[in-house]
This record gives C-alpha cells, sequence and structure tokens, in this order.
C-alpha cells in the first residue's frame, strides 16, 4: 500500500468519523472513542476490515481499520463498515457471543445510512 493510498483512505475515514461522531449524530459524545488506521494489519484481525474493542462499563472503545482491506471499496461501502463497526461500540454492553452482534451491527448500519441518504 502507497503512501497515497494510506493518505486517500485516511482522509475518508476521517471525513466519516467528523460526519458521524464529531457532529455527535449518533449520541456517542460521552464515550471516548479511538480511531487507529492500521497499514499492516495484525494476525490476530488480518482478515477483518476493521473490528471494535469496546470496554462499554466506562464507555470506551477503539475501532481499527485494517486500511489494506479497504482500498477497494467505493464511499458509499466505506461509510456501511464504519458505521457498522460504530454499531459494535453500543452493542458491546449486549455480550452476544453467537454472531448475532455482527447480524444486528450489518442490520443498523444499513438502517442509518439508508435513513441519511434520504434526507440528503
Amino acid at each position: 500500500m502507497t503512501d497515497k493510498e494510506v493518505r486517500l483512505l485516511t482522509s475518508k475515514l476521517k471525513l466519516l468519523i467528523k460526519k458521524w461522531i464529531k457532529s455527535d449524530a449518533l449520541c456517542l459524545k460521552y464515550w471516548h472513542l479511538s480511531f487507529v488506521f492500521e497499514r499492516e494489519p495484525s494476525s490476530e484481525h488480518a482478515d477483518a476490515n476493521a473490528f471494535c474493542i469496546s470496554s462499554w462499563r466506562y464507555q470506551r472503545a477503539t475501532i481499527v481499520f485494517n486500511l489494506p482491506n479497504l482500498t477497494s471499496f467505493a464511499d458509499d461501502e466505506l461509510e456501511h463498515i464504519f458505521l457498522h463497526e460504530v454499531m459494535h461500540v453500543v452493542l458491546a454492553e449486549l455480550e452476544l457471543d453467537d454472531g448475532k452482534d455482527e447480524h444486528i451491527a450489518t442490520t443498523l448500519a444499513t438502517m442509518l445510512a439508508t435513513i441519511v441518504g434520504k434526507r440528503t
């Protein structure tokens, strides 16, 4: 992955952070959210586009983006991936361990993207 590709993808993700997090569009202003942009994914999560580590008891979460895995996505798909991971921030409290959290995060991300898309 070239430096130019990293800069482009990181800037797109930062625009999504501004749109959804900094604006408090998702009412997460009391959460401490961190975003990490990995140029070389760790082996544990190498196949993931992104993943969320959430400590809901303390309203802290980190979303890690595996940049090489995201290069082929269109902007709307990238936004959906972003929203999916943000949904994990609040779903972590449910402590689902049977894969339902993935389905619920995807469904909620789709709903949000659709609602916002119809407003613009």
